[in-house]
């Protein structure tokens, strides 16, 4: 053994490494990670001539250069990864596994390693039986879906021009691949999905050609028979900023340059372009290579192809190939200063003829789109003032403008896309999730944009950290492992730093870009506020002795997994926000274009909301919340893309470079826990639910404990103790070579453990029949016939059909029946040989060949068959004759053998009647059990009370027919109880009903109101006088709930007693001596309901901002149905109240709103809830001591500036 633990000779064997959770439909670790680079970046597809095709016909281990397994070397470094992955990168190897994972390097040209061979190669070999590849990967997630009825995802991850894009490519190129014939619909649908979100979603950049300049992630459902019947495309945040400014050496999405290029004369026509590309300003930066023109021709082309695939008719695709040309002609609009004749400033339109070109494609006016473009709309104090733009202004509209539609239709496509590929039948099934972002980017200036690609960039780096290496580790702890935890490096400081609540950079944003007037300054200003004194983070004027005083005074720093980048803040402001202003939406909703009346819906004079749409960083900080908890629901393939050289040249690899992303991807430290930990692990159970059937004593079944079951299978195979070892509840196993024994070795002969493994599976199949016996003795003696192969291809798949989701252990007699047959397969060829040996001997005695034929023949002899034969042969002989003789003897013993077998045949006849009769007594028996147990049932009925648990037992074969039974009468006996209310007591058991459907298990203070009737009206105010005057007054004479309750004060948190009364159209809050109105809330204006989960008694009226409560103190001309009060009053916000019946007013709250609405308010319970004070908003958070009652003293309300504490 060497220092690390690892045997001596481990080296030797790198070639031969193994990789988890990645062969021969065998079982992995849970979690266990695949980490791969693409095999080719869109360059080569795009160039052309980057390079031809390397390699022919399927690869072997034999040519393998250095070692396939990082996790094999020694010393495990830096450096050796880096060598090691060179000298296999010359050889264009460019897949090489560490540990548990994949690693590749970019080779930049086409190589010849993803033909129709390949993929049956790999569908159909061990994962150690053939090199490192990508679709060894996807196979693994493949069959994780469809053998082990587990979620999986293929997480694409690399800095940006790694060719994540083609990675994933690949990997739905196999699973298509390798799916059934009658999924092939599915799958073409599912293939041209990816050209359409290419052609809209990806863009040259300088470093790579085929950049994805958005998030997708896509999901994939299977059948039964593991063939995709469809999926779903997620995507996150595309980079509209694009289509109004590219970085110099960049070019716009493609489709503009497809549709230019590829385009027939007619069709750009119809859509008043030119192909010349510096006729448009979007697309006039850059210069391009000549073969541009000719690869987004012939890329057209596809994506005509895939939009006909996904029912996109021409007439459709031409509606959308409009919109893309309004989005180049608007960008062509140039706008100029002129001065009013009132002395302000104003613009015109230079290019008319471009805006009625426009307007012609939307159909709309051209009047009205000028306005819109032009002026604005003011509306203030109920006055409508229209304004004119500035050219500053109008060219930033127009910017706006082409992004948002441009944003939209692209939402608009993968909508469609959607549409195509979903399923049609109902049901959930198990998804292979496949996640391709932006890859992490430095550029000469970043911005907004590149802030947001990063932030995702360092949130998926966090878990896949959290996954491969801190979770393993804290397994082997948890498990009792001897185990030396590793000095694992994390980014949890720098996503703090980002998206923390507040003090984060994006926290910081969205504050500034909430206050009026927000300016560049005031966001750096308080970036080096809240942020400055962080040690990842550098501004001018930073407070921690590591900020760097040479950052541009409009710049910040932040210190990210992969490096420093330095982000210019000009523009963060408008990109965050990035409004459209209503003008241009309604503008837009008035075209009769066929598709913009979806991509601008707010534009509809009818809709009145004026909600302010939520900004970017928002958006990020959902969709990355969503997208992580969707990573950790499933199974983990990692693929991690590196690049070799900034060139994007094949054939060279910048060291430093690579060095770099081997150690901001962990590889090392992968590699480490590899080497030093174990390749495979599972629980007790799920380890002899897999592998049981290897050992007699743990098949069919095993009854003891499972740690004791594990022993003895792992006992039974060839394995030694330094291979395994056992955790408090999993078995670890070193390598996963031991979980991946192959069923029959390549000279044809059956080791041991898969003959035990044939003895067991008939041994499972029927005993010891006298059939199962002659099968296996049959296929142990010869390997060679048909039969044997059968075993060896059945042997993998009965562990999948035994554990798997998708199929059910057959019966005793059905797999019966299947030995027979596959014995009988294997016995007409052993009978062919020696009957044409006895027909040779017909005549003379011999052969052609000169040899004693019955010395061939005798062995087989055994056969009753055979012995028939031989009789029938040696009396063709004469008796005289001395090998008459010696054939009459083997005649004699021929027969022999044939009595013996016919004397087998009449006893298995016979125990065939026996189990033939035992059926029909055991069949008669259940009857009769089922007989009795109704008539016990009929006799001995429970009583008609729904509370009565008591219910006849019954026998173990009717235990599904007595629940069954047993809901049945339990329904039937609550009807006939229901029946016995009056309209009285259904309204108080609905109350009640509703209480434990919203608070049983969340609210700590329900459990002492189930017993206590819910009286409503604790005043006696129906009877009041003055209360049946004003309630005539505002329709408010059904009372559902009074009482006094404390009202909390908004700015001390003092209790206030009012009189509270709840009726069926509304809440009213009184005087609890004069009754006078104070607010009246109608109850479609209430939409949430906020509470805590303790023992208090607050809660919180969420209030429409729209109808705030007013004060109606002094008010004397009351409007039923309407809010009270001046202007002066406007805008309180919500209530937040305290009462004893805190259960019961919540309850009724919600049944009056629900009846008055028709949908129930939201009911939050949380220990924290924003609360609306009007101008303000407050963070409400609970805090409790841990008491068992709680009581109004004993409540402490602390106002914190924009917060409220509430402790008990």
């Amino acid at each position: 053994m060497s220092a690390r633990g690892r045997p001596s000779g481990l080296s030797s064997l790198c070639s031969q490494s193994s990789v988890g959770n990645m062969g021969c439909g065998m079982g992995g670790p849970v979690g266990s990670l695949m980490v791969g680079s693409t095999c080719s970046s869109s360059s080569a597809s795009r160039a052309g001539s980057a390079g031809s095709l390397v390699g022919v016909g399927v690869p072997s281990l034999e040519g393998e250069v250095g070692c396939p397994d990082c996790a094999a070397l020694y010393p495990i470094t830096d450096d050796a990864l880096l060598h090691n992955l060179h000298a296999r990168y010359k050889r264009d190897q460019i897949y090489t596994y560490v540990g548990t994972g994949l690693v590749s390097v970019n080779p930049y040209r086409r190589l010849a390693l993803y033909t129709p061979e390949v993929i049956h190669a790999y569908r159909s070999s061990c994962v150690f039986q053939l090199p490192p590849h990508i679709y060894a990967v996807a196979d693994a997630a493949h069959r994780g879906v469809w053998e082990k009825n587990q979620d999986q995802v293929v997480v694409v991850t690399g800095e940006s021009g790694s060719g994540k894009t083609e990675a994933a490519k690949l990997v739905l190129q196999y699973v298509a691949a390798v799916t059934p014939a009658t999924s092939q619909p599915a799958n073409q649908r599912l293939l041209q999905s990816n050209p359409i979100l290419e052609a809209f979603g990806n863009a040259r950049t300088r470093r790579n050609d085929n950049s994805s300049r958005f998030g997708k992630y896509m999901e994939i459902e299977f059948d039964h028979n593991g063939g995709p019947i469809g999926g779903s495309i997620t995507h996150y945040l595309l980079e509209k900023s694009r289509v109004t400014t590219q970085a110099p050496g960049e070019r716009n999405f493609h489709i503009f340059h497809q549709l230019l290029a590829g385009a027939d004369i007619q069709t750009l026509k119809s859509l008043k372009l030119q192909r010349n590309l510096d006729n448009y300003n979007l697309l006039r930066a850059p210069r391009h290579f000549p073969t541009d023109a000719l690869d987004d021709r012939t890329e057209f082309n596809i994506t005509k192809r895939a939009l006909e695939t996904l029912g996109l008719a021409y007439e459709e695709q031409l509606e959308v190939f409009k919109l893309v040309a309004v989005v180049l002609k608007v960008g062509n609009l140039t706008f100029t200063s002129v001065n009013n004749i009132d002395g302000t400033e104003g613009c015109a339109n230079e290019n008319e003829y471009e805006l009625h070109e426009v307007c012609e494609l939307l159909s709309c006016e051209v009047p009205a789109m000028a306005a819109a473009l032009q002026t604005r709309t003011v509306e203030a104090r109920g006055d409508t003032v229209m304004a004119e733009l500035t050219a500053v202004e109008a060219t930033r509209a127009r910017d706006a403008l082409c992004r948002a539609l441009y944003n939209r239709l692209f939402t608009w496509v993968v909508g469609r896309a959607n549409e195509a590929i979903k399923v049609r039948t109902l049901g959930r099934r198990k998804v292979l999730g496949l996640l391709d972002i932006s890859g992490f980017e430095i550029q000469e200036t970043n911005s907004f944009e590149q802030l947001v690609i990063n932030f995702c960039n360092e949130k998926l780096h966090q878990i896949v950290t959290e996954i491969t290496l801190k979770e393993v580790q804290e397994d082997y702890l948890r498990e009792g492992i001897d185990w030396t935890p590793l000095d694992i490096p994390t980014n949890n400081a720098v996503v703090d730093l980002i998206e923390q609540r507040q003090t984060g950079v994006l926290a910081v944003i969205e504050d500034v870009c909430a206050r009026v007037g927000g300016s560049t300054d005031a966001l750096l200003q308080q970036l080096s506020f809240s942020c400055g004194g962080h040690s990842l983070f550098d501004i001018k004027g930073g407070r921690h002795s590591h900020s760097d005083n040479n950052i541009p005074h409009d710049s910040f720093r932040i210190r990210h997994y992969a490096g420093s980048v330095t982000y210019n803040v000009h523009g963060f402001i408008e990109k965050n926000c990035d409004g459209l202003h209503r003008d241009l939406t309604r503008a837009m909703f008035c075209c009769s274009h066929r598709i913009i009346k979806e991509l601008f819906p707010e534009g509809n004079p009818r809709r009145t909301t004026l909600k302010r749409p939520a900004t970017v960083g928002t958006q990020v900080l959902i969709s990355v919340s969503s997208l992580m908890r969707t990573l950790r629901s499933k199974t983990p393939h990692l693929v991690a893309c590196i690049k070799p050289n900034e060139l994007k040249q094949p054939r060279i690899l910048e060291s430093a470079l690579v060095l770099h992303q081997i150690k901001y991807l962990g590889l090392v430290e992968q590699a480490r826990v590899r080497c030093e930990g174990w390749a495979y692990r599972a629980t007790h159970e799920a380890f002899l639910a897999r592998y049981g059937m290897l050992s007699l004593h743990t098949w069919p079944c095993w009854r003891g404990q499972p740690l004791e079951g594990c022993a003895l299978l792992l006992a039974d195979l060839p394995l030694t103790p330094a291979q395994y070892t056992f955790g408090r509840n999993k078995v670890f196993i070193k390598s996963q070579r031991a979980v991946s024994i192959p069923i029959m070795n390549t000279d044809g002969h059956v080791p041991l453990t898969n003959y035990r493994f044939m003895c067991t599976f008939n041994r499972g199949c029927g005993g010891g029949t006298q059939a199962g016996r002659m099968a296996v003795s049959r296929v142990s003696l010869y390997p060679g016939s048909r039969s044997a192969p059968a075993v060896s291809l059945l042997s993998p798949a009965w562990p999948a059909a035994r554990c798997g989701a998708h199929s059910r252990r057959p019966s005793c007699s059905s797999v019966r029946l299947s030995v027979v047959a596959m014995t009988s397969c294997g016995r007409a060829p052993r009978m062919a040989q020696p009957l044409q040996l006895l027909r040779a001997v017909s005549n003379d005695g011999h052969d052609a060949s000169g040899a004693d034929p019955l010395a061939a023949v005798e062995p087989h002899w055994s056969n009753s068959l055979l012995q028939k034969a031989g009789v029938i042969m040696s009396n063709k002989l004469s008796k005289d004759d001395p090998e008459a003789a010696r054939l009459h003897r083997l005649s004699v013993k021929g027969w022999k053998f044939f009595m013996l077998a016919r004397e087998e045949y009449r006893e298995l006849k016979h125990k065939r009647k026996v189990e033939w009769a035992a059926v029909v007594i055991q069949v008669a028996y259940i009857n009769f059990q089922r007989r009795k147990f109704l008539l016990k049932v009929l006799m001995d009925q429970p009583s008609d009370s729904p509370a009565d648990g008591s219910w006849p037992p019954a026998p173990r074969s009717l235990q599904d027919l007595s629940l069954l039974l047993r809901r049945l009468h339990h329904k039937w006996r609550c009807h006939r109880y229901r029946l016995q209310f009056d309209q009285t007591a259904r309204n108080r058991m609905r109350e009640k009903v509703t209480a434990s459907i919203i608070f049983k298990d969340r609210k700590a203070s329900y459990s002492k109101s189930v017993s206590h009737p819910f009286l409503g009206d604790y005043v006696r105010i129906r009877q009041n006088a003055q209360w049946k005057k004003l309630a005539s007054e505002t329709n408010d004479q059904y009372v559902v709930f009074a009482d006094i309750v404390n009202k909390i004060t908004r700015s001390a948190g003092k209790f206030v007693p009012i009189l509270l009364v709840v009726s069926t159209n509304s809440l009213l809050v009184l005087d609890q001596r004069t009754l006078q109105v104070k607010y009246r809330i109608p109850a479609h204006d209430i939409q949430r309901i906020s509470l805590s989960p303790f023992l208090d008694d607050i809660a919180v009226l969420h209030v429409k901002p729209p109808t705030p409560t007013a004060d109606l103190s002094g008010s004397q001309n009351l409007n039923p149905g309407c809010l009270f009060g001046s202007d002066e009053v406007k805008r309180k916000g919500d209530l937040v109240l305290q009462t004893g019946h805190v259960i019961e007013v919540v309850t009724k709250l919600f049944l009056v709103v629900q009846n008055a609405t028709g949908k129930p308010p939201d009911v939050c319970i949380s220990t924290e809830f924003d609360v609306n004070f009007g101008q303000s908003s407050v963070l409400f958070t609970f805090k409790t001591a841990g008491l068992a009652e709680v009581t109004p003293g004993q409540i402490r309300i602390i106002r914190r500036h924009n917060r409220m504490e509430v402790i008990l």
